[in-house]
């Protein structure tokens, strides 16, 4: 549920650029104004697949920061090439990856993922009884 929120409030984060006319989130909302909601809804699946690469790393930042890095980069080379028509069919595309790669990711480590989940849980509330 933290990561749903926290999406979400990433989401929100780039609202000011649909504001600024040089932006290309400014045109992709003229062409769409459900543009907005789809990308926040890419948020939320983006912050799913990083958090579960965050838990499943023993919660080091470096698998989160990777994953970040890689969307950013691939995003910037999508978004150079294409039109905004297609920008907005890339950004649904984009939450399609993101829900697959995150069903793959839950029917591949479900196990190792609630087993780690269990284990920080637990190591966390030993040090909070402390």
């Amino acid at each position: 549920m933290g990561s749903v929120i926290l999406g979400f409030f990433w989401g929100i984060w780039h609202l000011p650029w649909i504001f600024y006319l040089g932006q290309w989130q400014n045109s992709a909302v003229q062409l769409s104004p459900w543009w907005f909601v789809i990308f926040i809804i890419g948020c939320i699946s983006g912050s799913l697949i990083l958090s579960v690469g965050h838990i499943l790393s023993d919660r080091t930042y470096i698998r989160g920061a990777t994953i970040h890095a890689i969307l950013n980069a691939a995003i910037g080379l999508f978004y150079s090439n294409l039109s905004l028509a297609e920008l907005n069919e890339f950004v649904v595309v984009c939450i399609a990856v993101d829900l697959v790669v995150l069903s793959a990711l839950a029917f591949v480590w479900r196990a190792r993922f609630k087993d780690k989940y269990k284990q920080q849980m637990m190591q966390y509330h030993a040090q909070w009884k402390r």
